[in-house]
């Protein structure tokens, strides 16, 4: 009986060990894009695609995005409209999770090793030269919860933050220089939502 109540404890700290997730399909995830605690949208996954054996795609919810005019020639709905829908967000439309890598599809697609304390160094992207380093991870409090935080440093110097319990925490647009960290799970509860819808009209 031993035996098997240690296989079973074993089994489970190898499970944990390798839990690791990029965003939890379960959670809403609030973010701002300004360095402060106002909320300026919302990460969520849409439906779940699976791929292969050990793949899987996130499909995530798409955003209005306001503008000073969205032409036409720009992709825009119409010539001087200020409201843009259906726009993916920053880490764009799917994520793709196979048993080597988490991708992240966007503008600019990210890649980050399910271990990356074992990867080394990584090309970090498709339209920057840049190079990812795996760091550390750290024992800390996030949301009031006990967790483990991993970091990964950028050939610019910048970084990249993730942890077990919570996913992506925060993460910099490299093609546009917008700093997002991910404040909050299910739903508006925390910080603001602005602007309202109203406020477009």
């Amino acid at each position: 009986m031993r035996s098997l109540t240690f296989i079973f404890v074993l089994a489970g700290i190898m499970a944990s060990a390798q839990n690791w997730a990029l965003l939890n399909p379960s959670y809403k995830y609030n973010y701002s894009n300004d360095g402060s605690d106002t909320i300026s949208n919302q990460i969520f996954v849409t439906h779940i695609d699976t791929l292969g054996v050990d793949s899987l795609r996130y499909h995530l919810n798409m955003i209005a995005v306001p503008c000073d005019t969205c032409s036409t020639g720009l992709g825009g709905p119409c010539d001087g409209c200020y409201f843009w829908v259906d726009q993916p967000q920053f880490l764009g439309s799917t994520i793709v999770h196979d048993t080597n890598n988490w991708e992240l599809h966007g503008r600019d697609t990210l890649t980050i090793p399910n271990d990356p304390a074992s990867a080394g160094s990584w090309p970090w992207g498709t339209a920057q030269d840049l190079q990812a380093t795996f760091i550390g991870a750290e024992e800390t409090m996030v949301l009031g919860v006990a967790d483990s935080v991993r970091s990964i440093l950028l050939s610019n110097e910048d970084t990249a933050h993730w942890s077990k319990n919570f996913g992506l925490l925060d993460l910099r647009d490299v093609l546009t220089g917008d700093r997002h960290s991910l404040l909050g799970v299910h739903g508006p509860d925390l910080g603001t939502l602005v602007p309202p819808p109203h406020a477009y009209f």
